[in-house]
């Protein structure tokens, strides 16, 4: 076997090349691509590109071409690592491997401090509890949703991804009625719009880098300067963290250490049978709808649980609500906030008359014994067992016979 080819184009979204056996003209090669050291994916080199044909032999069929395309793309807030080889080989294609970049972090006065959860894990009691520190700066206004941080990780997440014409945004037609109020991917990054300069590794680094930068650079800048604003309006001139609620979404825990290069992260968890009851009294929620989000959400909890840095700390919904006093101690030593003197009788109870679903925090707690079904209390058991036994939730059989 005596192999010949070349790698075309390697980005976030496609590896575009050819691959042949000019010993054997008319054998398919297959092609293996590699992401961070590992097989991602194996295909055939079987695309008829005319121009090969013509030019590699009297023999040759011409069906040597292959793109692949990422679904989903890779994703831009992180690094990685491509390889391209035909499988069997030892050696890589030629130009058959390339390093894609996320943009440096960035440095800034000011740290997020993201609460991550799924919701109804007291995400809302939390932000009030912070509202009462002076190095902590935030919308203050209930129920505490102002996540500027989340919307703009989302935006950069969507402007600096590569094309994407059949899922975002198609020159045709992005003046149109329908996007008015829509922008998607450029669809001038691919490398077939390269070709308006003989620099094409030029245009490559513009793309992959320099707007990916910029972009990163300026959402930083405009957060800061709202919360900057913030600052002066809540007389705290001390403030060197801004705080928001985040979602369990990729961009919106990485969009955040992108901008601001340091991040203290609270992951909030809450025994998914008491989560499942919030869930549907508080979103009017069936019982279906509120099982799916419940074992999505909890699922993805502890994933980011397990996968926890030392910038991020977990806490559980029934050690805030049970012990708040001391959680918040833990919670603020975690930040880096001053010690201030906190009591059971700071937090504002009406805000739990207001946001919660049960008569009292203590009765949050352990709820799903009256308000579930059997049935219902079983499923989460069922499909959430890792994350009831890492968390140490007690299965209904387990309760029972310590009961």
């Amino acid at each position: 076997m005596a192999l010949i080819g070349h790698v075309d184009e390697i980005s976030r979204r496609t590896v575009v090349g050819w691959a042949a056996d000019n010993e054997q003209w008319d054998r398919e090669v297959e092609i293996a691509v590699f992401v961070n050291g590992k097989l991602f994916s194996r295909f055939p080199a079987s695309q008829f590109r005319d121009g090969l044909k013509g030019s590699l032999s009297t023999e040759a069929t011409g069906k040597y071409g292959f793109e692949f395309t990422f679904e989903p793309a890779l994703s831009i807030l992180d690094e990685h690592k491509i390889e391209v080889k035909v499988v069997g080989a030892t050696q890589l294609l030629p130009n058959g491997t390339k390093v894609l970049k996320s943009p440096a972090r960035l440095q800034s006065p000011l740290t997020p401090v993201m609460i991550t959860s799924s919701g109804r894990s007291g995400t809302t009691v939390l932000m009030q509890w912070l509202s009462k520190y002076p190095e902590l700066v935030m919308g203050q206004l209930y129920p505490y949703e102002m996540k500027l941080a989340n919307y703009y990780s989302a935006a950069f997440r969507v402007l600096a991804a590569e094309t994407d014409r059949k899922n975002s945004t198609d020159p045709d037609t992005m003046f149109g009625d329908k996007f008015r109020h829509l922008i998607g991917s450029n669809p001038y990054t691919r490398l077939g719009s390269h070709g308006v300069t003989t620099s094409r590794k030029a245009l490559e680094r513009f793309f992959e880098e320099t707007v990916p930068t910029a972009y990163a650079d300026t959402f930083r800048n405009l957060i800061q300067e709202y919360y900057n604003i913030l600052k002066q309006d809540q007389n705290k001139p001390l403030a060197r963290y801004f705080v928001e609620k985040s979602v369990l979404d990729e961009a919106a825990r990485k969009g955040p250490r992108l901008f601001f290069g340091n991040v203290r992260e609270i992951v909030l968890v809450r025994d998914p049978r008491d989560f499942l009851c919030s869930a549907k009294a508080f979103w009017k929620m069936s019982s279906e709808q509120a099982l799916r989000l419940v074992v999505h959400s909890s699922r993805r909890l502890e994933e980011i649980s397990l996968q926890a840095g030392p910038d991020t700390i977990v806490v559980k919904y029934e050690d805030l609500v049970g012990s708040p006093v001391e959680t918040m101690q833990r919670i603020g030593d975690f930040i880096g906030l001053s010690r201030i003197k906190l009591s059971d009788t700071d937090n504002d109870k009406s805000l739990f008359g207001v946001h919660g679903t049960s008569s009292s925090p203590a009765s949050s707690i352990g709820r799903w014994r009256s308000d579930l079904t059997e049935k219902e209390a079983e499923h989460c058991e069922q499909h959430l067992g890792s994350f009831m036994k890492y968390f140490e939730y007690l299965p209904q059989a387990a309760r029972a016979a310590t009961a």
